[in-house]
């Protein structure tokens, strides 16, 4: 079993050496193989304070530079999704993804001018004339409880890409495992949301599946906030920031879709 409570040993989570970073992939491989009789692509879930999100982050911090300065006030709801190819000609870890989720980190939605979600706050934060009460307001009317939305915060390819054999992408059956992941929080039919910043290739791929998104808090023109390599805070044209609301029809194609879903490993 992998032991979670073992001390770090690089110092700053987001750059852990390349030794380091490819002894703990081998031991993640080496735990899915020894939780599994299938060779495919698992989803293997793994919480903030573990070593093996620092090997996420670290993942993450090389295909998203600015991403330690954005997130570090969001650790504590910060959790992690890594999809690792135990095939014998991949055998490592093929996708991952950030989430921020208050009820992972058992928290109430928060008074003053903050939701608590790092998407959220951060296009709140980017001079858009939205505010965090608007936002809270919003998705009170709509029935949504955010205490219990999940918020993508980075969606990323590791590597080359693979593909699967029932021919669903392995980014899809990420967004099955976070959807049954909100299903096991007790989430109901229209009180929840995954929140997340789509690109064109995600739009397409989900709207393929039949999955039903709308704008962020209703509003069309709000844009996806980055941050440029010399520190500028521009917006992102290639994204666009949705709300996917488990609604009756998305919670049906999410179920239709669950046969092809990721075989789970614990941590």
């Amino acid at each position: 079993m992998i032991d979670q409570d073992k001390p770090r040993t690089d110092t700053d989570p987001y750059h852990m050496s390349p030794e380091r970073a490819g002894t703990l992939e081998n031991e993640l491989l080496a735990h899915v193989n020894a939780r599994t009789d299938r060779e495919t692509v698992h989803a293997v879930w793994l919480p903030q304070e573990s070593e093996y999100a620092d090997l996420i982050r670290t993942l993450e911090c090389e295909k998203f530079p600015e991403i330690a300065d954005v997130m570090r006030p969001f650790e504590k709801q910060s959790v992690f999704l890594a999809l690792v190819d135990n095939r014998p000609e991949v055998q490592r870890i093929v996708h991952a993804f950030r989430l921020t989720s208050l009820s992972h980190a058992d928290m109430e939605i928060p008074e003053g001018d903050t939701t608590g979600v790092a998407l959220l706050d951060d296009i709140i934060d980017s001079d858009q004339d939205l505010t965090a009460s608007e936002v809270k307001d919003y998705y009170e009317k709509q029935g949504i409880d955010l205490a219990k939305c999940v918020s993508v915060e980075t969606n990323f390819r590791v590597g080359e890409k693979v593909k699967v054999e029932d021919g669903l992408p392995v980014s899809q059956k990420g967004y099955l495992a976070i959807f049954r992941e909100l299903e096991r929080g007790g989430v109901h039919e229209g009180n929840a949301a995954v929140f997340a910043h789509l690109n064109r290739p995600a739009v397409s791929s989900l709207g393929m599946a039949g999955v039903e998104y709308g704008p962020l808090a209703g509003r069309e023109d709000l844009q996806t906030p980055t941050v440029t390599p010399d520190g500028q805070r521009i917006f992102d044209d290639k994204y666009r920031p949705v709300a996917i609301i488990a609604t009756s029809h998305n919670v049906q194609v999410f179920q239709d879709l669950m046969p092809f879903a990721a075989p789970e490993v614990s941590v």
